[in-house]
């Protein structure tokens, strides 16, 4: 008598096989590993987003820096030629008188704001009845957007990601002026 040997089918063994984690050994990552890492994931982006959006009023990390940028803030520069007293002579023959009277020190400091304007001023004319035929001066002076207390000084950790460009001067008004008058009240121009 010959025995004869009993065994199942073949589909039946490939589904033992592959039940019993023959796919790993392919490299195929199981179902609860991949929902892990999806979950790993989610969490490490949650972390890092409050984080970066100062939850709770935490101020841990900044992706942005400021970048200064060159620029001209005057759109009508008008070069000024001489300062006496507090009077200024502009380049195209008006003479303005600054409003308050200045002592010698005082115009000192005016001479030294005109210079780190480059002698150039912008003027914008008052059209208010307390001032009528007045013009507020405007000089360009450095920008204040990076002194201390801006947004990026109170972080943690800064990262230098994003740039945002800050223009590197500013337009400010300095003072009032009238046209200049004479001796015996005529205007000059």
């Amino acid at each position: 008598m010959s025995l004869k040997r009993i065994s199942p089918p073949r589909s039946q063994i490939w589904d033992r096989a592959s039940s019993y984690g023959a796919g790993r050994n392919h490299g195929n990552v199981t179902s609860p590993t991949k929902a892990l890492v999806a979950v790993s994931i989610c969490l490490g982006l949650a972390v890092v987003w409050f984080m970066v959006t100062q939850g709770s009023g935490w101020r841990l990390i900044c992706l942005r820096y400021p970048l200064p940028v060159e620029n001209d803030p005057m759109e009508h520069p008008v070069s000024v030629l001489q300062v006496h007293g507090n009077r200024l002579t502009l380049e195209d023959g008006r003479s303005l008188t600054l409003s308050a009277p200045f002592s010698e020190q005082h115009i000192e400091h005016v001479k030294e704001i005109l210079a780190d304007s480059r002698n150039q001023v912008q003027l914008e004319r008052l059209e208010t009845p307390h001032h009528p035929n007045e013009f507020l001066v405007y000089v360009r002076s450095p920008s204040r957007r990076l002194a201390c207390g801006t947004p990026y000084a109170g972080y943690r950790v800064t990262i230098p990601v994003f740039p945002v460009r800050i223009p590197r001067y500013d337009l400010t008004p300095k003072w009032l002026a009238r046209p200049a008058t004479d001796r015996f009240g005529l205007g000059q121009r």
